[in-house]
């Protein structure tokens, strides 16, 4: 995973970049794309034999990039990631890389190393044309951006986003969009807005990309919609170089130059790699070096003992381990992903919150070991303990079941102990799991010899929520909010505040 528009972790744009030896079919690329749950996922293929590269040559690879939900056509960010990777990996012995992409073939290159653009990769990419869009989608527009004044117009040719305009860069970064509106908005693609940047600030104008149909509802750093915004900015201000500021939360930088002659825009940047698979590309064991391979549920006791499917999140030239699993099924891309960070000691919540922001799963939860007992005396501990945390990309929570659950698989497939319990010290009390061995007759057509297979159920005792009765004069608004759904009760948990909503159907 690769942080990109950016030369620090967990800021820029994160894409996971994965190497593979062949083609796959396009459901299992959007099913891996869908598990990893970031803006971009991107596939590369070597299409040249690295034996017969010189410093002189220049590698090709096929690239493609995958949103949670659709293939797209042109990806900025996660081409630099790739490019990034590529160039840091040693994989590659060139300054110069292409790519074969359904937008044609791109170009990423080493920026010469200035005391302005150390360590930039630029990216040589098509301008993206604009075109006049119908005014009166205007006052939807600016209700989508919730009363913003729209200043002017557009949509891109390639893929139909809305360009808008506002009043400022500092508009821009204000605005508070309705997201749901932007959904209902015209066309196949997101809505880019954009303002002049403020005097004094260092950019040339400020943009952000919204595009819930994608299955991103803001994308942090966009270096496509960048192709149509450079030629824009270009006729605005007379000038073919930008420095161009993202106002995502996470925010990014991006350096630009439009050619005007060859309609081509060149994006520089930087990036970091933040979590990389072990082995990934030396051993080229990807089915298995994959997150998401492992999975839990009914899960059969040794798959995972074979199966080291972690990422490795650098920090501070140190490594963590963090596996991904799937929780409350038997098949992976399905249940629920989490990812299960196995900590040496504790880190402060900030670095915490911005592991889980990177991961952007529903829940990444924090195992530390509590007395780890000696080699000669660990397998007669009954019930070894680790603290435990929970962490969505926003906040901690208290209590959570998938990510617990994704966490009991991993420590009783880990090797690290022998125990068929585990306790779990959290802010809802002390949890337990236990491994619930069971047998399963081998499916026909895989068995062998007709034997039955020893699978095995993990167990969570976990403290009941209480309820409480709730306003029935807010019932109306919770049924417009599931469309008009007839409800037959309405409760409250005491403990988080969530809704208990029992709906009839029809």
């Amino acid at each position: 995973m690769v942080d990109a528009f950016t030369d620090s972790a967990f800021k820029g744009n994160p894409a996971a970049v994965c190497l593979l030896e062949d083609e796959r079919d396009d459901q299992w690329l959007q099913s891996v794309a869908a598990e990893f749950n970031i803006s971009e996922t991107c596939y590369l293929i070597r299409t040249t034999d690295p034996d017969s590269e010189t410093r002189d040559s220049v590698p090709r690879f096929h690239l493609r990039w995958f949103t949670p939900v659709a293939e797209v056509k042109l990806c900025g960010h996660a081409t630099l990631a790739a490019s990034h990777y590529l160039f840091t990996s040693g994989l590659v012995n060139a300054n110069k890389i292409e790519f074969l992409t359904l937008s044609g073939v791109l170009t990423a290159k080493r920026a010469p190393e200035t005391e302005q653009m150390d360590s930039f990769i630029e990216l040589d990419f098509p301008v993206v044309p604009l075109i006049e869009f119908d005014s009166a989608e205007i006052p939807a527009i600016s209700k989508a951006l919730n009363g913003a004044s729209v200043i002017d117009l557009k949509e891109s040719t390639t893929d139909e986003n809305l360009f808008v305009v506002l009043p400022s860069g500092k508009t821009v970064a204000d605005l508070q969009p309705q997201i749901d509106e932007i959904r209902r908005c015209p066309g196949r693609g997101g809505v880019i807005v954009t303002g002049l940047a403020p005097s004094g600030s260092g950019f040339d104008f400020i943009s952000r990309y919204f595009c819930p149909k994608g299955g991103i509802n803001e994308d942090p750093v966009t270096g496509s919609v960048h192709c149509a915004l450079a030629a824009y900015w270009s006729k605005k201000l007379g000038k073919c170089d930008f420095v161009a500021y993202q106002a995502s939360p996470r925010g990014g930088i991006l350096n630009l130059h439009l050619d005007e002659n060859r309609q081509r825009v060149l994006l520089r940047g930087k990036a970091v790699t933040v979590m990389e698979v072990p082995g990934f590309i030396v051993k080229s064991k990807l089915r298995r070096r994959l997150p998401n391979k492992s999975v839990t549920g009914k899960e059969q006791g040794r798959a995972a003992q074979t199966d080291p499917n972690s990422f490795e999140a650098q920090s501070k030239n140190r490594y963590l381990g963090c596996y991904k699993v799937d929780a409350f099924t038997d098949s992976a891309f399905k249940g629920n992903p989490a990812a299960v960070c196995l900590l040496e000691e504790e880190r402060d919540d900030e670095w915490l919150q911005s592991v889980a922001a990177e991961f952007n799963l529903a829940a990444t939860c924090y195992l530390t070991r509590i007395a780890e007992p000696e080699p000669e005396v660990r397998d007669s501990v009954p019930n070894p303990r680790f603290h435990l945390r929970w962490f969505n990309p926003l906040a901690e929570v208290k209590l959570c079941g998938h990510g617990s659950l994704a966490a009991s698989h991993f420590l009783f497939n880990s090797g690290l102990f022998k125990s068929n319990n585990i306790e779990f010290l959290t802010l809802s009390g002390v949890l337990t799991a236990k491994r619930v061995p069971e047998t399963k007759q081998a499916d026909f057509l895989n068995s062998e010899n007709g034997e039955a297979q020893r699978y095995f159920s993990i167990e969570l005792d976990f403290p009941a929520t209480p309820l409480a009765e709730f306003d029935s004069a807010e019932i109306p608004w919770i049924s417009k909010a599931l469309n008009g759904a007839s409800m037959i009760d309405t409760k409250k948990t005491t403990t988080d505040r969530d809704l208990l909503v029992c709906v009839t159907f029809t």
